[in-house]
């Protein structure tokens, strides 16, 4: 989304901080399937018309757990609470469509990396060394964006603000 933002609003944007952009997927919901087992059989199952909508309400605070751990080097996981308001999230009127829909429309997510080559700002790329993403997407990112700066935060998966908060904070305000 950011560096989305900033291709849009060029001369707005003075710099650009991502962490890891989710530019890559080859498939539905290709990224959070490759965290493990659980995730890739019920996103492969949300995928499917008409089935897909009914097993997606069948998703409970249980399931949504195990389909996270997959984005975690931390295996503790997700906290308890931030756990807890997806869940809750996840009961909004719509909510489920709407998730269904993001992950339909994946390809366009690998169509954004054809307007970084619009981003004025300096970039930095923050991944996790355990993300979901290869080194290979890693580097195409980056050459699409020109000269940036690319962090692998050590002990780290996707969600590295949650697995490493103080680092990703520490690499926000040095850069």
């Amino acid at each position: 989304m950011a560096l989305s933002v900033a291709s849009t609003l060029p001369d707005r944007i003075t710099k650009v901080i991502s962490s890891n952009p989710y530019d890559y997927d080859t498939r539905y919901a290709d990224g959070v399937r490759r965290g493990n087992f659980f995730a890739n059989f019920m996103l492969a199952n949300y995928s499917v018309p008409g089935y897909g909508a009914i097993m997606a309400k069948l998703e409970n605070r249980l399931f949504l757990g195990m389909v996270l751990s997959g984005g975690f080097a931390n295996k503790s996981g997700m906290p308890d609470d931030l756990l807890s308001k997806l869940n809750t999230a996840g009961y909004r009127e719509n909510y489920r469509y709407v998730e269904r829909n993001v992950f339909e429309n994946w390809e366009s997510w690998g169509k954004a990396r054809n307007f970084y080559a619009g981003v004025k700002a300096p970039v930095t790329l923050v991944y996790g060394d355990h993300d979901w993403s290869t080194l290979q997407e890693r580097e195409r990112t980056a050459k699409e964006l020109g000269g940036v700066h690319i962090i692998t935060v050590e002990n780290s998966g996707h969600f590295g603000f949650v697995d490493n908060p103080q680092k990703l904070i520490d690499i926000v305000l040095q850069h």
